[in-house]
């Protein structure tokens, strides 16, 4: 969960934008919403860069119109120009997704959903650039945050990769050949020093709400299927020396990438994998279909 820069463009030149290129039928409706929907921008911007204590008082009168008509027509303006138009693309960028930290931002996220805050349809500081995983999950999750460490991760404003969090621990029970024991992502029990619990907090529930345990266990399957042939490879290069899994597991983790994350996911899996004895001797062998 790691800060990305804030889009560049401004909520005036984009409301616009969306509003000139508006069908005939539907642009006499949408220019009148023009002022009260630049109105909602300026103070959300605002509420904002207050942080997570001023989010969470947001009152949902003030971004959404007084009849269904309006609020049907400012969720049209993205509903109809978001492929149309190159600043959408613009403030999706090329990244990846600020929440996960792994998949490739290629949707927009309404930070405050669509379907509640309408005059935000538009405004750049409320579009999340995020991976379609992570943009379904949090689809799914109303917006109910009543205190401030119920907060939702705004990447716009704030940092939780600043200090590492992640550990991965193995369940050491029997798995069949050819299976992986599950790895089990979580938040530390421990706040990282120099946080406030209030930060904390809202890490771990944004860590639940996302679901990232449960995508990074899918994506670390994943990944060690994808490794198994070169690993059956590299095993019978070492199988003379001490240990051979712990030879293949730090070759791998050398070269590991962790795209400048400090909770890269891949990264401290390889790691708890290094560190158990039991995978190392026990378990990696009967997944890789191994005799010893």
């Amino acid at each position: 969960m790691k800060r990305i820069d804030e889009p560049t463009l401004s909520a005036e030149n984009l409301i616009r934008k969306c509003v000139d290129r508006s069908s005939k039928s539907n642009k006499k409706s949408a220019e009148r919403l023009i002022a009260p929907m630049l109105s909602a921008s300026a103070t959300y911007e605002n509420v904002v860069r207050n942080g997570a204590s001023s989010i969470c008082q947001i009152n949902k009168a003030s971004f959404s119109g007084s009849s269904k008509d309006d609020n049907d027509v400012a969720k049209a303006l993205y509903q109809r120009q978001r492929s149309r138009l190159g600043e959408f693309e613009q403030i999706k960028g090329n990244m990846r997704c600020p929440y996960c930290g792994v998949n490739h931002a290629n949707q927009l996220d309404h930070y405050l959903p669509k379907a509640d805050y309408q005059y935000l349809s538009v405004t750049p500081l409320n579009l999340i650039p995020c991976c379609q995983r992570c943009n379904g999950v949090k689809r799914a999750t109303a917006f109910t945050a009543q205190q401030a460490e119920t907060v939702l991760f705004n990447p716009y404003i704030e940092d939780f990769d600043d200090e590492r969090w992640l550990t991965v621990s193995i369940a050491e029970t029997p798995t069949e050949k050819g299976k992986l024991p599950a790895f089990i992502f979580s938040v530390t029990a421990v706040k990282p020093s120099g946080w406030s619990k209030e930060k904390f907090e809202r890490l771990r529930h944004s860590f639940s709400t996302l679901k990232i345990s449960e995508q990074y266990s899918e994506l670390w399957v994943d990944d060690c299927n994808s490794w198994s042939t070169s690993f059956c490879e590299l095993w019978d290069k070492y199988r003379d020396k001490k240990n051979p899994a712990r030879k293949i597991l730090k070759r791998k983790y050398k070269y590991c990438d962790d795209y400048g994350n400090k909770n890269y996911y891949q990264k401290w899996a390889l790691k708890a994998a290094l560190k158990s004895d039991w995978f190392c001797y026990e378990s990696m062998p009967k997944w890789l279909g191994i005799s010893q």
